[in-house]
């Protein structure tokens, strides 16, 4: 896995919407779970995450899928150790 996820945008404009949706509720969990993370890791985290968050009923549902996101980042960096 590479440093930047990989999206193809099924529209023009649809990556930065994804992003400008999005960020704030990542912005929220980074800051009330502490994990810590740049604005460029949270973008990245969005877009990994893109998939699961375009089917997002709720935004507790978003937050799960967030810190699932977070997660599976953590566990990618410390197997890459």
């Amino acid at each position: 896995m590479g440093d930047q996820p990989t999206v193809s945008p099924a529209q023009p404009g649809e990556h930065q919407r994804l992003l400008e949706g999005w960020l704030p509720l990542a912005q929220e969990a980074d800051e009330r779970y502490g994990w810590g993370l740049t604005a460029t890791a949270l973008e990245g985290m969005i877009l990994a995450a893109a998939p699961r968050l375009r089917g997002a009923q709720s935004a507790l549902e978003a937050r799960a899928i967030l810190w699932f996101a977070y997660q599976r980042q953590q566990n990618d960096e410390h197997t890459n150790d």
